[in-house]
């Protein structure tokens, strides 16, 4: 059981019906919950999920994934696989390997350990498939009238769902595809989501109407903080120094009833950075671009440390930079894009007249060179690359390219007092590593820092600690990996 799962369902009961058990049984049930994870080995825990699995340092793309919306109250979403190496295209995946539709509006697509999550938002569902065959191998409903947007996976037995019109995430299960009773209330209109130093972000995009970000501490599963930037925020990613970046479409403004623009109402978006102090351990923000008005989406280098971004036209960041000054390279406008850094490669959406096949222009950003064009289904809307690696894939949500973090088993294990852990990072930056007992309370904190390029070896102590199951955590530019260990007196 996961240890955020396992506090959800310890404050569940608390909230319902107390239950009762003797001592001897609940001792009983102790031994053999430690003998049943004794052998138990480190796994990843994608917090982007779409911190899904993460990209390899050497891996190659194998295949891109467009998930096409479809149209509204027409249950006609598709997703479309391409290949960059031989530029074949093959739409309607899903249908071809099911014989059924995905349903009404594909809003996102999510990957992890092999599967593929669809969200579905206004079929209330998380269609989960294969993400070889694409056959269907689980679906997860939610109630009647939620609008589901994005997914966070936390672990595999926990994940968040936004709500964009219930205001609020929904928790669920992956690995029994059930969908718990706690939810938690956030702003207007919660899309885009992000896991980072023991924390998930959650942006209140609200159509331009709110303008900020709230903090949610997974284990308390309840909003912390809330930070105020511009009108609209959109996706968020994570930095090779550990800091966040958002981009805030703005609002463009009110109409009377003759639609006329009611001068005075439209409010300007931007680029923005948060950044938690190390002494106070409070985040802050920092306005670095005002836009007039800018896309939901944003894609981030971290081999070059660039920032990709919509507005009026599509426009490069460099963050290496003192101040700040956005390059447009690409004209045009765009329902949608992706950067895909491995390649360095952007892949650009275009929706055409909404009812009929849209299409998807690839371009190389180095040399702002066209690579291909291609048709797929109606209102391409998100990306999910799939890599040529084990376990590896990111979506519209996680590019952050060659930021792995690997977490050894510990040795010895089962193990007293002491035991080794190792892991491994590919390129400097913030790390964790922290120790949480079976109840998800913080026990130790091994690291916290910047780390340069290397593997590292800590040792945990557990003199003053009871037997039991402990967890492993290692954070690493957004991701995190956990192995369990068994400490026997």
């Amino acid at each position: 059981m996961n240890i955020l799962t396992s506090r959800i369902e310890q404050n569940q009961t608390i909230r319902q019906k107390p239950m009762t058990c003797s001592v001897r049984a609940k001792w009983h049930f102790f031994v053999l919950f430690l003998f049943a994870y004794a052998l138990s080995t480190s796994q990843v825990v994608n917090a982007q999920m779409n911190t899904p699995s993460t990209v390899e340092s050497g891996a190659t793309l194998k295949y891109m994934l467009v998930g096409n919306e479809g149209g509204f109250g027409s249950s006609n979403a598709t997703i479309s696989r391409y290949n960059p190496v031989t530029k074949n295209l093959q739409d309607g995946m899903f249908l071809t390997a099911n014989g059924i539709g995905l349903g009404d509006v594909l809003q996102s697509v999510h990957y992890n350990d092999g599967q593929v999550y669809a969200v579905m938002n206004n079929s209330a569902q998380i269609v989960i498939m294969d993400s070889e065959s694409f056959t269907q191998q689980g679906l997860i409903s939610l109630p009647d009238g939620a609008s589901p947007r994005q997914l966070l996976l936390l672990s595999p037995e926990l994940a968040y769902i936004s709500d964009l019109y219930g205001d609020l995430i929904h928790l669920v299960n992956p690995a029994t595809q059930q969908v718990l009773s706690t939810t938690i209330s956030v702003g207007d209109g919660p899309e885009f989501m992000v896991y980072h130093q023991e924390a998930v972000f959650v942006g209140n995009y609200g159509f331009g109407q709110d303008s900020t970000i709230m903090i949610i501490d997974p284990v308390q599963q309840a909003v912390v903080d809330t930070l105020v930037v511009a009108s609209g925020p959109g996706q968020i990613t994570i930095d090779s120094n550990g800091d966040l970046w958002v981009v805030c479409t703005g609002y463009a403004g009110d109409y009377d009833e003759q639609w006329n623009l009611v001068e005075g109402t439209q409010r300007p978006g931007g680029l923005f950075r948060i950044e938690r102090n190390t002494q106070n351990q409070q985040w802050s923000v920092t306005k670095e671009l005002e836009l007039d008005q800018a896309g939901i989406h944003l894609g981030y280098d971290p081999n070059k440390e660039h920032l990709y971004l919509q507005s009026d036209g599509i426009k490069r960041v460099d963050l290496t930079q003192a101040e700040l000054v956005p390059e447009s390279i690409i004209s045009g406008s765009y329902y949608s894009f992706y950067y895909e850094s491995v390649g360095g490669d952007i892949y650009l959406a275009d929706a055409q007249d909404y009812v009929s096949a849209g299409s998807v222009r690839v371009m190389d950003t180095e040399t702002l060179q066209d690579l291909d064009e291609f048709s797929v289904g109606i209102i391409p809307g998100s990306f999910l690359a799939i890599y040529g690696a084990e376990s590896t894939a990111i979506d519209q949500m996680d590019d952050w390219g060659s930021s792995m973090v690997e977490l050894y088993p510990n040795y010895p294990n089962p193990f007293n007092p002491t035991t080794q852990i190792q892991y491994s990072i590919p390129e400097s930056g913030f790390v964790e590593f922290v120790i949480f007992n079976s109840l998800g309370q913080k026990v130790a904190i091994l690291e916290q820092g910047i780390k340069q390029k290397g593997r590292y070896t800590q040792t945990f102590n557990a003199q003053s600690l009871p037997s039991g199951v402990y967890y492993a955590h290692v954070l690493f530019n957004g991701y995190q990996r956990v192995t369990k260990m068994l400490l026997i007196k």
